[in-house]
This record gives structure tokens, sequence and C-alpha cells, in this order.
């Protein structure tokens, strides 16, 4: 966030590209080569905090696990839902094909969005 204040435009985008890529580069060990990741952002709660985080169910499936859990807001009183797609490769290591956030208000039928 420190990179990209004070500047706008052309440097701003600039700037946002390459953490964006650098997030990229980070997760890259741990997610299926094909899984797309979204733009970084910005904020002052980190939604992940597995102080925060419940697991809900673990279902097994026929390439590995669709991993439902929860996280509790830190300064309101609900929990947001998500799924978690983990695949086993060929080798046997696992990775991450995607995380879902599971909307509990829809619009156009949308349940699930990707959030990875």
């Amino acid at each position: 966030m420190a990179i990209s204040d004070g500047i706008t435009g052309e440097k701003k985008r600039a700037a946002l590209q390459d953490a964006s890529e650098a997030y990229a580069r980070l997760l890259a060990p741990f997610i299926a080569p094909e899984t797309k990741t979204q733009l970084i952002a910005f904020g002052t709660d980190s939604a992940f905090d597995p102080s925060r985080l419940r697991t809900v169910t673990v279902e097994d499936t026929s390439k590995g696990w669709n991993v439902r859990f929860s996280i509790k807001h830190s300064h309101l009183e609900f929990d947001d839902d998500y799924s978690a797609e983990v695949e086993k490769t060929a080798d046997g290591q696992l990775v991450l094909k995607q995380i879902w956030y599971l909307d509990p208000f829809p619009e156009a039928g949308q349940e699930r969005l990707a959030c990875l």
C-alpha cells in the first residue's frame, strides 16, 4: 500500500501491477499452474486470520478435497463462508485450485465468487 501512496495515473497502475505479479509469484508454489490470481487489494483487516477461521466440512472428491470454512469478522458479529478446492497432483503434492467466497446474497445467480 505504501508503494502506491502519493502516486497517480500510469505510475500507480504500474506499481499495482508489480505488486500483483509479486503476489502471484508468492502463491505459485501452492496453487495449480492454471489458477489465476486476482489483483491485490489493500485493507486494514486481514480476512484470512487463522485465529478467526473455522473448518466446516471436508469433502472427498475424485481429484482431492473441497474444504468449506468460515471466517468471523473482526469487528462484526457474523462469518463469511468460503470453499477451497484442493487437488492432489500426479506427483502427490497438494495444490490449491481456487478459494471461493460463498455469497449469501448472490446477484444474477452467482453464488461463488473467486477470491484467490
